[in-house]
């Protein structure tokens, strides 16, 4: 149960994130942020999944 939250949590959090990139792809400042955002996003909720495409766009 609790993972299933975690994994909800991350995909919730990682969605609103490529939207907001998708908004921001004309400001550099803004997409410096939201990278920056993902990256704690990504060491505060690691995947065992290494070809997430999700992570992969923030790397």
């Amino acid at each position: 149960m609790a993972n299933n939250i975690y994994i909800f949590c991350r995909n919730v959090l990682f969605e609103h994130l490529i939207l907001l990139s998708h908004a921001a792809i004309t400001n550099d400042e803004n997409q410096i942020k939201i990278n920056s955002i993902a990256k704690t996003i990504i060491f505060l909720f690691p995947s065992d999944n290494y070809n997430d495409s999700r992570v992969s766009l923030f790397r």
